[in-house]
C-alpha cells in the first residue's frame, strides 16, 4: 500500500515514507509496478492517490525494485501513512 508518484506509459512508482521521530528522519521507500495501467488520477488532484498492488517481485537490481502487479486497487489513505 502507497501513494503513487511517478508515471510513464507502461509503469508507475508507488512510494511511502517511513518517520520514526519527525520529517527530519523521513525515509522513502517505492517500488516500479509494471503489468498494470495506473487508476485514473482522482477529482481532487490537490490529494495522493493511494492504491493497493499484489503482484510478483520481478527485479531488484538498481535502486529501485519492480513489481509485476496482478491486481492494482484504489484504497483510502491509511490512518497512519508513515510506517
Amino acid at each position: 500500500v502507497g501513494f503513487i508518484g511517478q508515471r510513464t506509459d507502461d509503469s508507475f512508482v508507488v512510494a511511502r515514507y517511513s518517520i520514526a521521530c519527525c520529517a527530519a528522519d523521513a525515509l522513502a521507500s517505492q517500488v516500479t509496478v509494471t503489468g498494470a495501467t495506473p487508476p485514473s488520477l482522482s477529482a481532487n488532484s490537490n490529494t495522493l492517490q493511494w492504491v493497493k498492488v499484489v503482484g510478483t517481485l520481478t527485479e531488484v537490481n538498481g535502486a529501485v525494485p519492480q513489481v509485476k502487479a496482478r491486481d492494482v486497487s484504489v484504497v483510502d489513505q491509511p490512518p497512519d501513512p508513515y510506517i
